[in-house]
């Protein structure tokens, strides 16, 4: 009676963690690379955080605060300060940068979007100041 019980929850479960992006998106304007995403339901949504992959073995780590959620029908944005040199050497030679958004619901589960892409070329006099600013901050 047990595992029947488990068998039949188990989907209820699955599908409690499931999340719905509307769209997930990057963009680059030369410059900078900006993300935007809209959910189909926030309901049990409590707060998103950016992830950027850092290397080719697929490891993400969180970039800037995390994102409270605002409630339905809300159009989120993210511009990625954090391009030159501190955070992804290695793809940062192919221009080609990996992000994903990370979900906390509001039950402390955890779920993630989709992977997107953008190529984002830098020309070398930007590429030059982005360094000289590092060396700064």
């Amino acid at each position: 009676m047990k595992k029947i019980f488990l068998i039949l929850l188990l989907p209820l479960i699955l599908l409690a963690a499931d999340v719905n992006f509307e769209f997930f998106s990057a963009k680059t304007n030369g410059d900078e690379i900006t993300l935007e995403w809209k959910m189909q339901d926030e309901a049990n949504i409590n707060y998103f955080q950016v992830e950027k992959k850092l290397d080719e073995a697929n490891d993400f780590r969180p970039i800037g605060a995390k994102i409270k959620a605002k409630g339905d029908n809300q159009i989120y944005r993210f511009t990625d300060e954090d391009y030159f040199f501190k955070t992804q050497p290695q793809l940062q030679s192919e221009n080609i940068q990996a992000y994903r958004i990370k979900v906390f619901m509001k039950n402390n589960d955890l779920a993630y979007s989709n992977t997107t892409y953008v190529t984002h070329n830098v020309s070398s006099v930007r590429k030059t100041w982005g360094m000289l600013k590092e060396m700064f901050r």
